[in-house]
């Protein structure tokens, strides 16, 4: 630089010593140095030129440059994230000096203590200097690009936070994105986008849940008796994400997950209100059975029947036919000869067996390996082998004809039936005829169950219903609660022990246990004409079955509620049997023997009938009636003494609105209106199939 030159000639990279004129420092190599302020480094005027067409020079111009870029677009993208909708944060502002360093070297100085110029001497220092910071500002350049990469990916963690806070589930997120294009709405991996936006990979071996993690967690939040709360959760997935965890999802993607598997897995937990009008919930029994899951989740009310079928480690201990014990020790239900699985009608269970690729029906002819016909009428198993219960069938010469059918039940192993019946029609080319004496068993084919079991195996369930008092509270106080439970009797006594077996079906405080045994009962009844289909895993194919109610364990007043009996105080206290009478009655000779004698049994019919002759009674407005044959015959039902309660008044206000109207004919009115009042006016158990309540409601043994 010629002698003489200004400041303002040097240019803005330029900066005046502040007290010596002759000084002047590099704006651009102190900012990539690091240095503090107070250590800025100064050389003399002549040296300008030769230090910035240096390359140690044109390299700090550039970085500075490179840095006030990378600023703008970080600013940028953090203006995009933060001012989306919704969003109150602010933009943090970015300070545009470099972080400290330390400084590596000594300042210098113009003159030396003896009065002697060191420029000359600082021109060699500055140079060695120089090279120095190129390489190390080489490393830097590598070292910023790749915090600009952790920086994108930070902004684009951020973006993906604040979409998935606006949108409640992955689903609704993925449609947002595809609906700005963002990405393409055809051809995209459904499980690459969840991927994408969950950031957690979908295996298969974990179904329905995406993979191991999303198990365990779904396990974890669904202790019975460990509860998390949303709070709690969240930091956990917090922590496992901090520790390096694999396939961790966030909690609205983790949510979202549980919400699916509800939907498509859980029990359906639908309203009801009662004739009484009291409102209440209940879990579908036939959920409760039949639903396809593979859920470990331990809740109990997800605990539900459909997994015994589906759960391989349930399914083989499921019992699908009675058992003959040929006079051994009983231990299980269907191993009772008089119980009921040996009393049921034949038609009530499973009415069809696949043996090899041929499927055999009861009340169908088949084959023997040694060529003899037969009618199945029952599959039974006896010692762990399956055999069939049959009828001998004597057939024509040409095997086109059923002459005769012999009522003797014989008992074959199923191994050897050799072809049903459509095998046989097939070989000789026209349908099977019956004499006129077998025509008893022509109306049986087709089977009607051909239509309903789709061609594969149909089961009956046995789920005995029970219902109990409990208290509500957690303190000492009672809060009375009733509620209903079953479980799934087609399983082994020492399983059904287990607290897994046991499900909850509803609970009420204000509404009684027969009207909540009211929607279990017609949901029961619904799986008669329409079996629910599940998936078994046991044979790895589809099955369905049909509900039936085996009995109603209980204690014995609540026994007798679900009886209809007036219970233990009153005159003919016994729901079983008819013993009892009077206070002079039972204390007559007669009376008193009668107690040590079996009674006359009583039956659902005639509780039914007597029930619906008090309603009857009942629109005559005369109470006295009424209350005199619940007292003689000891049947008192809940359901319809409510009725009973309302259609008294209503018949006495009718008649003295119109005294010389027949009776009979308000009589008639009032029913009229009570069929449109309720659909069952009376105990939801009188009209339940192959079921007695006075029979089938077991003696509770009374502690000593």
């Amino acid at each position: 630089m010629a002698r003489g030159a200004k400041i303002k000639d040097l240019g803005p990279d330029a900066l005046e010593h502040p007290t010596d004129s002759s000084q002047v420092s590099c704006r651009p190599c102190h900012n990539i140095s690091g240095a503090l302020e107070g250590d800025r480094t100064y050389i003399s005027l002549a040296s300008w030129k030769k230090h910035g067409d240096s390359a140690s020079h044109g390299q700090s111009v550039r970085t500075v440059a490179a840095r006030a870029q990378q600023q703008v677009a970080a600013q940028h993208q953090y203006l995009q994230v933060y001012s989306m909708a919704g969003t109150s944060l602010q933009v943090p502002t970015m300070s545009s000096q470099p972080p400290s360093r330390p400084h590596f070297r000594a300042v210098l100085v113009d003159e030396d203590s003896n009065g002697i110029s060191a420029a000359d001497f600082q021109d060699i220092m500055m140079q060695e200097v120089d090279d120095l910071r190129s390489a190390a500002e080489s490393e830097r350049i590598d070292s910023s690009v790749k915090n600009a990469d952790l920086l994108h990916r930070e902004i684009e963690i951020l973006r993906l936070r604040h979409l998935e806070q606006e949108f409640e589930t992955v689903p609704q997120l993925i449609q947002e994105v595809q609906a700005n294009s963002l990405l393409p709405a055809d051809g995209e991996d459904e499980e690459d986008i969840n991927e994408h936006f969950t950031g957690v990979p979908v295996s298969h071996d974990y179904a329905p849940y995406g993979n191991k993690t999303m198990c365990y967690l779904d396990i974890l939040d669904n202790l019975p008796r460990l509860r998390l709360s949303s709070s709690q959760l969240k930091m956990i997935l917090w922590i496992m994400k901090e520790c390096g965890a694999k396939d961790v999802p966030s909690f609205n993607a983790f949510r979202a997950m549980q919400t699916h598997i509800r939907k498509t897995t859980g029990v359906r937990t639908e309203p009801h209100k009662s004739d009484l009008g009291n409102l209440f919930y209940v879990n579908d029994i036939r959920d409760l059975i039949a639903k396809a899951s593979f859920s470990l989740t331990l809740n109990l009310h997800l605990l539900i029947f459909k997994q015994d079928f589906a759960n391989p480690e349930v399914a083989p201990y499921i019992q699908k036919y009675p058992e003959d014990v040929a006079g051994g020790p009983i231990s299980e239900i269907w191993q009772v000869k008089d119980g009921k699985w040996h009393d049921i009608h034949l038609d009530a269970l499973t009415p069809s067996i696949l043996i090899g690729h041929h499927r055999y029906y009861i009340h169908k002819v088949a084959e023997l390996s040694d060529g003899r016909w037969v009618i199945p009428a029952l599959w039974i198993v006896s010692k762990g082998v399956t055999f069939a219960d049959c009828r001998l069938v004597k057939k024509d010469a040409d095997n086109h004809v059923v002459l005769a059918v012999d009522e003797t039940i014989t008992r074959f192993p199923i191994r050897e039936l050799s072809a049903n019946q459509q095998t046989l029609e097939r070989r000789i080319g026209i349908s099977l005829a019956f004499h006129e004496t077998c025509k008893a068993y022509a109306k049986n084919i087709p089977n009607q169950f051909r239509a309903i079991d789709n061609g594969e195996d149909l089961f009956t369930v046995w789920v005995p219903v029970w219902a109990d008092d409990v208290s509500g509270a957690r303190s000492k106080q009672y809060q009375k609660h009733l509620n209903v439970y079953t479980d799934n009797a087609n399983l082994p006594g020492q399983l059904l022990q287990q607290e897994y077996f046991v499900r909850f079906v509803s609970t009420s405080p204000h509404a009684g246990a027969l009207e909540q045994l009211k929607v279990v009962v017609n949901q029961v009844k619904s799986t008669h004409a329409k079996p629910v289909v599940t998936y078994n895993a046991e044979t790895e194919r589809p099955c369905g079955f049909r509900l039936n109610i085996p009995d109603g364990p209980a204690d014995n007043p609540q026994q007798a509620e679900e009886a209809a009996n007036i219970g233990h105080q009153g005159n003919f206290f016994c729901r079983r049997c008819h013993v009892g009478g009077t206070n002079e009655e039972k204390e007559a000779p007669n009376g008193y023997c009668s107690f040590y004698h079996v009674g006359r049994p009583r039956n659902v019919e005639d509780i039914r009938s007597c029930v619906l002759s008090q309603l009857r009674l009942a629109t005559y407005g005369v109470a006295s009636h009424v209350k005199a044959l619940q007292t003689t015959t000891g049947t008192k039902d809940k359901i319809p003494q409510h009725w009973i309660d309302i259609l008294i008044p209503k018949a006495r206000e009718m008649h003295a609105a119109s005294p010389g109207r027949p009776i009979d004919e308000i009589s008639n009115e009032l029913l009229v209106w009570l069929a449109a009042q309720t659909d069952q006016a009376y105990n939801p158990l009188l009209g339940l199939p192959f079921f007695d309540p006075s029979q089938d409601t077991l003696v509770e043994i009374e502690a000593p």
